[in-house]
């Protein structure tokens, strides 16, 4: 009997337990990491992407939102990084694509830091998977006047540029008698005096103080004889004068604008006076003032003591022998001719009837000339 009952529980259990363990062979079945579901058709094909049941959701991978700060305002080339705030679903990762509706004025990266290109207004977004935006709105404002104060003289003009904007700049003068501007930032003097020239850009005003001042130098060009000074002057303006001289081994200036000639030659002098620059072209001879007779001091940069007397001037230099042997060497180049020699002084005289007396005893040189007619 108990023979009979196994055999009986083994053919139920055999009826039962087949054909669902089949079952589970060919039935559906549900992808790792997906909704998407395995099925077999009619026909026993399988049959994919089957549509979850009603009421269930696709479990969020990234967040599908979230907020930017309303409003940004930059600098010309300045940068700031966008941080995303609120989003939704709280935790998850955030994928989204930033963008600029102009890049002209401000150009964004793929890690949401903003770039300020020129100034004007435009849009920057982070477009999130779902196709929802967070939107920021940025204003680049300009860095400012390439100039905010200026002194120019009378008819000189500059150009001034607010750094950044390209177009739309407005430019007046408080005082177009004083200075005037056009539409493209060049500022012009007329007459002395200050006023206010105005960039107006994005509601905003931009001040650059113009002061014109008209000074001059009493002299654009000077012969000056080697150790002779000859007085440089500046009229108009205010405050301190700075004076240079462009070569001082040909002349030399003082900080009261004494000039003081040296060495045969050109060089320019130089007094700036409120950022305005003036200039004076200083010629140095290679010969005596009224000669042809050549300048011992102006060939070899040395200055002299001076004595005129009776039609006769004479000098004298603290130099070498051998400066003194190429003097007379020189001499000969400009058709001095040798006369005589009396007690170690030499004669030379030239066609024009100019002479030089030249003698050198312990390191120095002397020197008397005159044209013989002069002399009594």
């Amino acid at each position: 009997m108990k023979r009979i009952l196994a055999m009986v529980l083994a053919g139920i259990l055999t009826v039962s337990v087949i054909p669902a363990f089949a079952a589970a062979e060919v039935g559906s079945a549900t992808d790792k990491g997906s909704n998407r579901q395995l099925g077999t058709t009619a026909e026993g094909q399988e049959s994919q992407g089957q549509e979850p049941e009603e009421g269930e959701e696709n479990p969020p991978t990234e967040a599908q939102s979230g907020e930017l700060p309303a409003a940004l305002n930059l600098k010309y080339k300045a940068k700031k990084k966008l941080v995303l705030a609120n989003t939704q679903p709280e935790g998850l990762p955030v994928n989204v694509t930033w963008a600029s509706d102009n890049a002209g004025i401000a150009a964004v990266d793929k890690n949401g830091t903003v770039t300020a290109k020129w100034a004007g207004k435009c849009e920057v977004s982070a477009v999130f998977p779902s196709g929802s935006r967070a939107v920021c709105k940025v204003t680049v404002e300009p860095k400012g006047l390439k100039y905010k104060k200026k002194t120019i003289r009378k008819k000189a003009r500059f150009t001034n540029v607010l750094v950044g904007a390209k177009t739309g700049v407005k430019w007046s003068s408080s005082n177009k008698k004083v200075a005037t501007v056009n539409g493209k930032g060049v500022v012009k003097g007329r007459k002395s005096g200050t006023c206010k020239v105005v960039a107006r850009f994005g509601g905003k005003k931009y001040a650059c103080k113009v002061t014109v001042v008209n000074p001059r130098l009493n002299k654009k060009k000077i012969t000056v004889y080697n150790s002779r000074s000859f007085r440089l002057k500046v009229t108009g303006g205010k405050g301190r004068i700075r004076w240079k001289s462009g070569n001082k081994k040909v002349a030399t200036v003082s900080k009261k604008g004494t000039v003081t000639a040296l060495k045969g030659g050109t060089c320019t002098v130089t007094a700036v006076r409120n950022g305005i620059a003036l200039k004076c072209r200083i010629t140095v001879p290679k010969h005596y003032k009224g000669y042809k007779i050549p300048d011992f001091g102006a060939l070899y940069g040395k200055r002299g003591k001076f004595r005129k007397a009776d039609g006769v001037t004479s000098v004298q230099y603290k130099a070498g022998k051998k400066t003194y042997q190429k003097y007379l060497a020189a001499l000969k180049k400009k058709n001095f001719t040798f006369v005589e020699k009396s007690s170690g002084t030499l004669v030379y005289m030239n066609s024009a009837g100019e002479m030089v007396a030249a003698a050198y005893a312990d390191g120095y040189v002397g020197l008397a000339f005159g044209n013989i007619k002069d002399i009594e």
